[in-house]
């Protein structure tokens, strides 16, 4: 039986790629451009929502599962993982996102939230397999109706059982 869901905010709620490749295109030291990019651009600050990112989100509010967002940091610099966390959790609040945030280092430690009554939902095909294999169940996202559909052929699987 799922208790638990876990979205990824980048990709299913905000566009962190397109706006992260126009930073800088042309540095070669992708250390060095993700680290102006977080601490001075403060791209978090900068990003809109996603069409379809409030359907998802009324979606999942109001249904009887654990729902939190599980955002990667992408790195493990203490100084970049406290601003990410600190851009991303604004970003939530200022929002209106209701489900609290859960943050890791890398799209692979996502798995470690992996069980048979979790799942994930994802726009990144590495977390999404990494969480199957660990035995959890994964929804990789396209957009919101086909993720909603997704989930509700989950549920139905799960009440055939």
């Amino acid at each position: 039986m799922i208790k638990n869901v876990y979205i990824s905010m980048n990709g299913v709620f905000t566009d962190f790629d397109s706006y992260y490749a126009t930073c800088a295109p042309l540095d070669p030291d992708q250390y060095h451009r993700f680290y102006e990019v977080i601490t001075h651009v403060r791209i978090y600050d900068r990003l809109g929502i996603i069409e379809g990112s409030f359907e998802l989100v009324k979606y999942f509010n109001n249904q009887p599962f654990n729902t939190q967002i599980l955002t990667s940091t992408e790195t493990n610099i203490p100084k970049l993982v406290m601003e990410t966390k600190l851009q991303r959790t604004r970003w939530l609040l200022k929002h209106g996102f209701p489900f609290k945030p859960v943050f890791v280092n890398s799209q692979f430690e996502k798995c470690n939230y992996a069980s048979p009554d979790s799942v994930l939902i994802s726009n990144n095909s590495t977390a999404v397999s990494t969480f199957i294999m660990k035995g959890g169940k994964a929804i990789y996202h396209e957009n919101v109706n086909s993720t909603i559909l997704e989930f509700q052929k989950l549920i139905n699987q799960e009440q055939t059982l």
